[in-house]
């Protein structure tokens, strides 16, 4: 070494060494200065780097690398538990738990605790990590799921990453997941989803405990509890480790019994394509099994599945949580996201790498620990270069925050930064440095933790209420009644601050079943900029900025959150604010007491005073409530009214009945009642008066009362009251969907699918509603399957097979498990992107339209019209030219056939061929398509949803993703809308859709054509052997007569179409009217105008103007083609049949822009396809198909089988057909068909397989019979026979049983007493009940039926000809399209015939149709009592439901004959004739129908009667009749019998006439009749039978609607008495018009006679001493003796009869004669003449007998009234019928009885 202060190189050549140079102060020498006063520093790691797997330690004083060794717990999935040794173990409580903690008494070790939080998904029998709290050093760190990117420090939000305790603790994010690393090596890492892992370093080993053990290398001991003890089983263990969270709701086990794996569902799920991909020995995951054993892995995946149903999330996190452990092990993996189908997506600005780095950079990279670059890479997703990881987002570095005190805030960002809440901070952006001001928590506040996030929480809250219809209760518990249908602002802050959050609250009531009464129907909020709307027309869901949305929603901010609550919608914001509607008719806002005084609307303005809540807006005058809502209103709607019905002239008779029952309003305030316990803390009064009041106004709506009683429930519960149930099955049951049941305590957050992918907000209470059965999950509005969950996707939840635009850009589908596939693009060029009823739609704009409509209209795309006539098929359009590989190609064909009338033709299909697919829309098929002849439900999404197929108001519509529309009414019209890239490439009937006209008229080769009929015929399609009728025939086109021409013109007529100013005229402006009229014209015309194609040919332009986006008003009026609805739906001009159907939610975004007018469901319902039925009777929608419920199919070839459960499920399992049977489409369906036809058509148990042109079909092996005649004798199916006197109405069959195929149906008989007798009865009337129709047919109305109630002349065609009644012979004949047939003779002979289809499917009088006769009528058969006691179980309500001569059995004795009496009447002249063999007239019947019963009924007929000729022939006449049944021809029965039949004017008796006589509806018809004759008044020649008469062939008539009306006659054609016609016969057609009637009248029948009735009776009274009591109930005393004007009509009136009474009394006033003027005669009763009627001047004299009187005091009364007519009805049993007729002078009996 040199002795100079300069160093010089020191080496040795062989060895290293060190050397150790030390200078004191003041010398001179090598090294540096050590200055021994100063203290020497302690000792750090900070300069040290040490190796891979080693961590520096201070040791004695020196910084020295060791072996990192460490411990590893972890919790993952459901939760599995793996502890520090390697115990594992399952546990599925849902509190909080401590996993590990700092439990050794060594004070150097530093003091931590790790606590896990678990929460339910879905499934309530299963738990997961819902959060994770870390405490150390003074710091608490929560991470909670679904906050990805940010971390709780003490309370408060902080993104990532954070360095806090002076760099002693560290926070980033690690992949997906948060790394929280302290300086002594504890690590918790947490991917903020489900997957917890907790890392002690070696030195803490046997000094923690918790659910993760001790660490000291010894499992056996890690089941120990804090008392040392050691626990038996995993809920003990996790019991003594719980937390109070105080969590009222958490429980420690499987909240019930724990599930386990069956021995299938463990096979399936270890499957290599499931779970089994995790240890597949050529797997992805091959290279890791020797690093980390997959067995656990396996098995907790497996035990996964079989918990969640399969669930593809639920395989995904475990697959992703073995991958991450690989990765960790530094081992390569393959892809094993491809092959499971688990896609990871990104988020904005970042892009999937499966080895990205571990710390990407942040906005605070100087937190980040500096081990994090060694670190392995991650699966993860990276930020795009110029981006930085914040708060789970990438996002620009200009865009990063403020540091402070070591957490991260983003720019503009709000903190406490104290816990006292006195200083409040902001990120400035601008400086990104927090900037803070003294301040603090506003009156009414309070700083303090509340749901996990310490702020100034509201100390109080006010509530205001509005519930049934509608009762306010304001924040200050003033209550008032308001009811408005306009939209009004229930709450909102009115007094500004910039410390108050503003928001406003809007209500809106609805009318219900056209009830003067409302409830509120629509609550909108509106706060921090979002626009919430929840409306009963979409309950269940709810709109956010004009977007429907499922339930649960919140906003990307966490401000704003809405949850099902029971059965509400919850809104609730971060400030307090909370609003809730049960979509029916309860609404309540609560506000925190910061808003005291600030607020206005319906809610008041929550001062605390109610004295002040009635003022005006404005702060004006106090007002009465009318006034006050009023004043409120901010807007209005269509048709909305005012009205504040708050008083019930009733009430008081309303209130003593509550008060006395048990049940109704008053529970609510009976002490001992159910709410006894709430008394004192929720005044049930107001609440008893509320729902009194609305019982009041609804007493026939019972349910009405049923919001009202839990509104005051709900206050209960509100206030902690403990309530008992008060729902029962009979009162205020609520009815719950599928897969659901009722509980009175439902949590919003319990059981649903969207808590699978995020976090779902709980409510800190319960309500009563509908919860998920065990292994279903709340889809949005519907429970399902765990593994039919649907999809998170931008914040928003889907269902499963839900298709939706989240941009105009690009549609997605929802699939089933929680993965969502997009397109790129939905809308096609030259489109609209438009939000239709809370759905984001595309539609083209200026859409091209082609027409056809009627029987011959056609317009083409570009607006020429022509027509063409005949029955052929035609090409309407297709591409054509060269379009490039842009255009795609499709054709659209048109099939016609003939019309069933024989005049005109109709559209059969509509066929599109497009994609490959051959799409078939036929005729009449409702709610069917036909996809490559295999019938589809709709909706129906083909090809990926490149084509749906939807239901669009009654109609079908196609629609393609490039723009293609084609619609069919299914009856009359279609239309087709030019795809927009296709305009001018296109070629057809339709034209080229190149907007010019005179090129329209072009043949497939491009040559023009000169007429429209050479055009047609060039564009038919190719297709050998097809019959074509083309034209119009040999006679060329009829022409309509120009009488009825200018008729059908008028504008209450098809000139509706083009009337200026009529409510279509807007659509003349898009399209030309004038085609449609003419093909209105012209096919109502042909028709004779009948109603059903005139208004078919308005409705075509109606539609046909909608679809070239035309504006339509409502144009139909009750006397303009009214629409009769189905049940559960109602008329409406804009209905929505797509979106509001079973499979709505999949294909809403499918559905059109524009409505259709339609019958649109009731609010809860839903439809079908075919009906409004409620969600719980909805089936499955599964890859684009819809299957109805419990319906089995067959797909694929005939390989798989698939049967749909209720509820949405569908099942589908592998299938094939046997070795004798080939796989075929058959009826729309595969089917496995056997060699031998009809062994596969499974017919019923009595049908046989006949073959018709090859095709197999069933056929009822017989037909069986059952008949009353006679006193009345009965006959069942089977054969047995019994007699019955019941004089009640009585079932004699009706369809039952579990064959849904069969048509139901219900025929009754009301039997009546015969004239003379007590003791004998015979059937008066036939009522069949099928079809939708009530049919019947009355003793004495000799050729009509009564429809529905009114009187209906024969022949008559109903339910679009599936139900005819016709005349034959001498009885009335009803023919279902069933096999269901009655004969009724009008005067006792009832015979009903069923197919054996039905065999063993009826019940009733006549049997139950099993072949067994011994089994029909009372068990074990019986005398006379039995039989009645038996037959009077089948007994019915009459028409008359007072009928005082209705009894089961007879009155005193039954009748009984004699054997001398029976010899006489079995004499060859009467009874005995039906057996006589030789040289007798029913001879040839005798093998046919044996004599023998109908032989002894006519011997008890006769004995009954006294031998009476009348009953003697009809006994006669009904064997006759069933002989002509059977085909025998029969002798001269009736001349020896003396039964002449005389028959009426222009007829002839015909022993054997044609059973099928000409009528006016066919002339021709005996010249087809196939069925035996019959006997018969046959029409002379040239005369026609119709309604019961021979009438003139040129007197017939019209007929209207299937019905048959006579020249002149007037009648009501709707049920509401709106649309009046009369027969014109010169036009050979009904004319109708406008109509109604007068005020306090409604419309009516009376005697089978639509008519205006009286809505209410006034009585005037005359009694006494000449005291009076006049209609309006005014009363004085009149003593004159004169003649005085009781009442009578003053003034002139054409729709009032006038009349007047006129009344002559005695001296003192009494009394002495009355006398009634009407119809030009007179009738007076005096006491002169007791008993006695004097008519114009003559007297009659009403016979009154003993019988009278019984019948009087059974509660007969006389009445005399009307057109002169004296009803005798129930005053007595000879003629309980009869009605005296005045004519004259001269009284007498107008219709014998009997």
């Amino acid at each position: 070494m040199s002795k100079s202060l300069e160093a010089d190189r020191i080496e040795h050549s062989q060895a290293p060494f060190g050397l150790m140079v030390f200078g004191f102060q003041n010398y001179m020498g090598y090294g540096f200065a050590g200055l021994c006063a100063t203290p020497s520093s302690p000792p750090s790691c900070a300069d040290l780097d040490c190796k891979k797997h080693e961590r520096c330690e201070v040791v004695e004083g020196q910084a020295t690398c060791v072996k990192d060794t460490e411990a590893l717990c972890w919790a993952t999935g459901d939760p599995h538990y793996q502890t520090f040794d390697g115990k594992n173990f399952d546990f599925m409580g849902t509190c909080t738990y401590v996993l590990s903690k700092t439990c050794a008494s060594d004070a150097a070790l530093p003091v931590f605790s790790v606590e896990a939080k678990n929460e339910n998904r879905g499934n309530t029998k299963v738990s997961y990590v819902g959060s994770v709290t870390v405490r150390v050093y003074n710091v608490t760190i929560a991470v909670v799921r679904g906050e990805t990117g940010i971390v709780r420090v003490n309370n408060q939000r902080s993104r990532l990453p954070i360095s806090l305790a002076d760099g002693r603790i560290k926070a980033y994010q690690n992949g997906d997941s948060v790394l929280i690393k302290t300086d002594f090596s504890l690590k918790v890492f947490f991917d903020w989803e489900h997957h917890l892992v907790v890392k002690i370093p070696g030195k803490l080993s046997g000094k923690v405990c918790g659910l993760c053990g001790n660490g000291n290398g010894d499992p056996r001991d890690d089941t120990a509890t804090p008392d040392g003890s050691l626990a038996t089983d995993p809920v003990e263990l996790g019991k003594s480790w719980k937390v109070d969270d105080g969590d009222r709701f958490c429980w420690d086990d499987c909240n019930g019994e724990c599930k386990t794996c069956s021995l299938q569902q463990i096979a399936k799920y270890k499957a290599g394509t499931s779970c089994g991909l995790l240890a597949k020995k050529s797997g992805p995951f091959q290279h890791c099994h020797a690093v980390v054993n997959p067995k656990v892995h396996l098995d907790n995946c497996v035990y996964d599945l079989c918990m969640n149903d399969g669930l593809q999330s639920m395989l995904c996190q475990a697959l992703k949580t073995y991958a991450d452990k690989c990765r960790a092990a530094e081992t390569a993996i393959s892809d094993w996201r491809t092959p499971s189908q688990c896609p990871m997506s990104c988020p904005e600005n970042s892009t999937y790498t499966p080895c990205g780095p571990a710390c990407p950079a942040t906005c605070n990279d100087p937190a980040t620990s500096a081990e994090c670059q060694a670190l392995a890479c991650v699966e993860t997703c990276a930020c795009r270069e110029g981006f930085v990881l914040d708060g789970g987002k990438c996002v620009p570095k200009a865009q990063c925050g403020c540091v402070y005190e070591g957490r991260l805030f983003a720019p503009g960002e709000e903190f406490w930064a104290n816990d006292a809440c006195t200083r409040r901070c902001a990120c400035d952006a601008a400086s990104r440095q927090a900037k803070c001001r003294d301040t603090g928590c506003r009156a009414g506040e309070q700083c303090r933790v509340e749901k996990g996030i310490l702020d100034c929480h509201p100390v109080s809250y006010g509530t205001c209420l509005a519930a049934g219809r509608t009762h306010y209760q304001t924040f200050d518990g003033r209550r008032f009644i308001f009811q408005g249908s306009c939209l009004y602002q229930f709450a909102r802050l009115c007094k500004k601050s910039q410390d108050l959050v503003d928001f406003q609250v809007l209500v809106q009531n609805g009318h219900r079943d056209k009830q003067q009464l409302s409830a509120i129907a629509l609550v909108q909020v509106k706060v921090y900029g979002s626009d919430i709307v929840i409306s009963e027309k979409h309950p269940g869901k709810i709109m956010v900025d004009n977007l429907l949305v499922n339930l649960p929603y919140s906003t990307s901010d966490g401000k704003i959150s809405v949850y099902l609550g029971g059965r509400r919608a919850v809104v609730e914001t971060d400030f307090g604010l909370t609003v809730t509607y049960d979509w029916q008719s309860q609404v309540t806002a609560s506000v925190p007491g910061s808003y005291a005084g600030a607020l206005c609307g319906l809610c008041g303005n929550f001062d605390g005073n109610a004295g002040d809540e009635l003022l005006l807006k404005g702060d004006q005058e106090m007002a009465n409530p009318a006034a006050f809502g009023r004043s409120w209103r901010v807007e209005d709607a269509p048709g909305c009214v005012e009205l504040s019905q708050d008083e019930c002239p009733t009430l008081p008779e309303a209130l003593r009945r509550q008060k006395a029952t048990k049940m109704g309003c008053r529970i609510i305030s009976s002490p001992d009642g159910p709410f006894g316990a709430c008394h004192s803390k929720v005044d049930p009064e107001p609440f008893f008066q509320s729902c009194v009041h609305d019982f009041c106004l609804s007493s026939d709506q019972p349910d009405t009362i049923c919001p009202l009683i839990a509104s005051y429930a709900d206050a209960c519960k509100a206030a902690g009251a403990v309530t008992q149930r008060w729902r029962t099955a009979e009162f205020c049951s609520i009815s719950c969907p599928a897969h659901s049941h009722y509980e009175p305590c439902v949590r919003g957050c319990d059981g649903t699918c969207s808590s699978l992918h995020a976090p779902t907000r709980c409510a800190a209470r319960c309500w009563e509603g509908c919860a998920c059965d065990e292994g279903f999950a709340l889809s949005g509005d519907r429970c399902v399957p765990l593994s039919r969950c649907g999809c998170l996707h931008g914040g928003l939840y889907y269902q499963a097979e839900e298709t939706f635009l989240p941009t105009c850009r690009q549609q997605c589908r929802c699939e089933a498990g929680g993965a969502v596939s997009c397109n790129v693009s939905a809308c096609v060029a030259e489109s609209d992107c438009k939000v239709v009823e809370g759905v984001r739609k595309c539609e083209a704009s200026g859409a091209a339209l082609c027409v056809v409509t009627g029987d011959r209209q056609y317009i083409s795309f570009d607006g020429l019209a022509f027509e063409v006539p005949g029955a052929c098929s035609f090409v309407l359009a297709k591409s054509c030219g060269d379009g490039g590989g842009d255009l795609t190609p499709f054709v659209v064909t048109l099939e016609k056939e003939p019309a069933e009338t024989g005049t005109g033709s109709v559209i059969k299909a509509v066929v599109v061929e497009v994609y490959g697919l051959t799409v078939t829309l036929l005729r009449g098929k409702i709610g069917t398509v036909m996809v490559d002849s295999i019938a589809h439900h709709l909706p129906a999404l083909l090809r990926d949803g490149r084509v749906a197929v939807l239901p669009h108001g009654p109609d079908a519509l196609l629609q393609t993703d490039f723009g293609l529309a084609v619609r069919f009414d299914l009856r009359h019209a279609a239309t087709v809308t030019a795809p927009p890239g296709h305009r001018g490439r296109l070629c057809g009937l339709c034209s080229d859709a190149d907007g010019w006209r005179p090129n329209d008229r072009l043949r497939p080769d491009g040559r023009p054509v000169p007429h429209a009929a050479a055009l047609a015929a060039s564009w038919r399609p190719d297709a050998p052997g097809e019959a074509c009728a083309d034209g119009c025939g040999d006679g060329g086109c009829p022409r309509c007569p120009a009488a009825r021409e200018a008729v059908l013109r008028r504008e209450d007529h098809c000139g509706a179409l083009e009337a200026p100013g009529g409510p279509l005229a807007a659509c003349a402006a898009v399209l030309d009217p004038r085609p449609f009229v003419e093909a209105c014209v012209g096919d109502a015309c042909r028709q004779a105008g009948e109603g059903g194609l005139l208004c078919q040919g308005l409705r075509s332009y109606v539609a046909a103007c909608r679809d070239a986006g035309g504006d339509v008003r409502p144009w139909r009026t009750p006397s303009l083609c009214s629409l009769t609805c189905p049940p559960n739906s109602s008329y409406s001009p804009c209905a929505d049949h797509c979106t509001r159907s079973c499979a709505g939610a999949a294909v809403a975004a499918r559905c059109p822009q524009r409505c259709a007018e339609g019958c649109q469901c009731h609010p809860g319902l839903l439809f079908d396809g075919r009906a409004c039925v409620p969600p719980a009777r909805c089936g499955c929608f599964h890859q684009g198909r819809y299957y109805r419920p419990d319906e089995v199919t067959l797909t694929e070839s005939c390989r798989r089988r698939c049967t749909c459960a209720a509820g949405g499920e569908l099942h589908c399992e592998d299938h094939a057909c046997t070795g004798d049977e080939t796989c075929e489409v058959r009826d729309g369906a595969w089917t496995c068909v056997n060699q031998n036809p009809c062994k596969a058509l499974r017919c019923r148990p009595k049908e046989t397989c006949e073959l018709t042109a090859g095709q197999p079909r069933c056929v009822p092996a017989l037909v069986a019979a059952c008949w009353a005649w006679g006193d009345p004798h009965y006959r069942t199916f089977d054969g047995s026979h019994f007699d019955f006197q019941g004089t009640c109405t009585y079932t004699l069959a009706e369809s039952c049983g579990p064959d849904r195929t069969l048509e139901p149906f219900k025929v009754q008989a009301k039997n009546k007493l015969r004239a003379g007798g007590r003791a004998v009865a015979y059937v008066a009337m036939a009522i069949v009940h099928v079809y939708g129709h009530v049919v019947t047919v009355r003793h004495h109305e000799v050729g009509k039926i009564r429809v529905d109630g009114v009187l209906t002349n024969l022949p008559a065609s109903l339910a679009e000809g599936r139900l005819r009644a016709r005349q034959s012979g001498l009885s009335a004949v009803l023919e279902a399209a069933s096999g269901l047939r009655l004969r009724y003779d009008w005067a006792g002979h009832l015979a009903l015939e069923l197919p054996s289809s039905y065999y063993r499917g009826t019940r009733g009088l006549c049997g139950d149709f099993n072949l067994r006769p011994g089994d029909d009528g009372p068990p074990g058969g019986g005398n006379a009592s039995a039989v009645a006691g038996w037959a009077a179980g089948w007994r019915v309500p009459d028409e008359d439901e007072d009928d005082p001569l209705c009894w089961d059995e007879c009155e005193g004795e039954c009748p009984a004959c004699e054997a001398s009496r029976r010899e006489a009447y079995g004499g060859p002249r009467r009874c005995g004739l039906l057996r006589r063999v030789l040289g007798g007239p029913f001879r040839a019947c005798h093998p046919l129908v044996p004599p023998g019963p109908f032989y002894r009924s006519c011997l008890h007929d006769a004995c009954a009667s006294g031998g009476a000729g009348a009953v003697l022939c009809r006994a006669l006449q009904a064997y006759a009749a069933t002989c002509e049944r059977s085909g025998a021809r029969l002798g001269d029965w009736r001349t020896p019998a003396g039964c002449e039949l005389s028959c009426p004017e222009h007829s002839h008796y015909k022993a054997c006439a044609s059973a099928c006589p000409a009528t006016c509806a066919d002339p021709e018809a005996p010249s087809k009749c196939a069925e035996p004759c019959v006997e018969s008044c046959e029409c002379d020649g040239g005369y026609v039978l119709q309604g019961g008469r021979c009438v003139a062939a040129g007197r017939c008539g019209c007929q209207h609607e299937g019905r048959w009306y006579g020249p002149g006659e007037e009648f009501w054609a709707d049920a509401t008495c709106r649309r009046r016609c009369r027969c014109e016969a010169a036009l050979g057609m009904a004319v109708c018009g406008g109509g109604g009637c007068g005020p306090g009248e409604r419309c009516g029948t009376v005697r089978g006679v639509r008519r205006c009735v009286a809505g209410r009776a006034a009585v005037c009274r005359a009694a006494g001493d000449g005291h009076y009591s006049t209609f309006d109930g005014r009363k004085f005393d009149l003593a004159g003796a004169c003649a005085y004007r009781l009442a009578g009509l003053c003034g002139e009136s054409a729709a009032l009869t006038p009349f007047r009474v006129t009344a002559e009394s005695h001296r003192r006033g009494a009394t002495k004669e009355v006398t009634l003027h009407v119809y030009n005669a007179s009738f007076a009763l005096s006491q002169l003449h007791p008993g006695k009627l004097q008519a114009s001047g003559g007297r009659a004299e009403a016979t009154r007998g003993a019988r009278e009187g019984d019948a009087r005091r059974k509660g007969g009364r006389c009445a005399t009234h009307g057109n002169a007519i004296s009803s005798a009805r129930k005053c007595n049993a000879r003629c309980k019928e009869m009605q005296l007729a005045v004519q004259g002078n001269a009284m007498h009996d107008a219709r014998k009885c009997n």
